[in-house]
């Protein structure tokens, strides 16, 4: 018996909203990519976005990329540079993978509510 995959598409809107929700100042991850950058380039990449984030969600497989990062340390401010312990680090994500987090609670709750009908 084939599984039963109970499955909807991620919108346009989706999309919109956690654009609209990443602040444009944020840093690129390794892909490069700057959250300004998806913002201003309109709708033909807000439509790739949503059909991507449909084929992850279904395949239940992201690109591994997505969770590398780029990590770079912060010092501490006034505290002597020659120490280890006197820096953070800060992890620079995928830009596409930040935009993809907050669509997925969408998703949980919807297959979760689907699956009470069943």
């Amino acid at each position: 018996m084939e599984d039963e995959h109970i499955t909807r598409p991620v919108t346009s809107q989706e999309i919109c909203i956690a654009l609209q929700s990443t602040k444009p100042s944020k840093a690129a991850g390794l892909d490069g990519i700057f959250p300004s950058m998806l913002k201003h380039l309109g709708k033909p990449v807000i439509i790739w976005l949503a059909q991507a984030f449909t084929n992850v969600i279904n395949e239940g497989k992201y690109p591994r990329t997505w969770k590398l990062a780029k990590v770079i340390a912060i010092q501490k401010p006034g505290n002597p540079a020659n120490d280890p312990a006197s820096y953070r680090p800060i992890s620079f994500l995928c830009c596409t993978f930040k935009i993809f987090e907050p669509v997925l609670p969408d998703f949980k709750k919807f297959y979760s509510q689907t699956s009470q009908k069943n």
